[in-house]
């Protein structure tokens, strides 16, 4: 079984911080989520931040662009949320999103008009939680978002 990224603590070392991993028994996976096609390339570059800074410790889905799959699906389209938002399926989890919400926001271009914070939230309870997965959502473009 391999062995991966569940949470982390900060150590404060006379002013200055360094994260420390803990590892458990099973994978951290990430699905990232956007709404239009001209979101894949931040997406894509948000992803090789993580794998850079992460490397094997978090799995990392094939990105899906949520608006498409809708349509297939014959489907109405979710509602966009309006920062790049962590949805965490398990609280024991909410520390190891703070960290990669740090990640996410390094990666991330700035966007005029818009907070470069990354939101981090709970799943809502009427969903059914998978162990060990964070989601990922990352805003429309905003060419995208000013066309609607």
């Amino acid at each position: 079984m391999t062995t991966t990224l569940r949470a982390y603590r900060t150590l404060d070392f006379g002013g200055t911080h360094e994260t420390v991993y803990e590892r458990s028994d099973y994978p951290l996976r990430l699905f990232v989520q956007i709404y239009d096609e001209a979101s894949r390339e931040s997406a894509t570059a948000v992803v090789r931040a993580l794998h850079d800074a992460l490397g094997d410790a978090l799995r990392v889905a094939p990105i899906e662009d949520v608006t498409r799959s809708a349509a297939l699906r014959g489907q109405r389209r979710p509602v966009p949320w309006p920062q790049p938002t962590l949805i965490v399926h398990d609280p024991a989890e909410r520390a190891c999103a703070g960290e990669l919400a740090a990640l996410v926001r390094a990666a991330l271009p700035p966007v005029s008009g818009r907070d470069s914070g990354v939101w981090v939230r709970d799943l809502p309870r009427s969903l059914t939680p998978s162990r060990g997965v964070i989601e990922l959502w990352l805003p429309p473009s905003e060419g995208a978002a000013a066309a609607k």
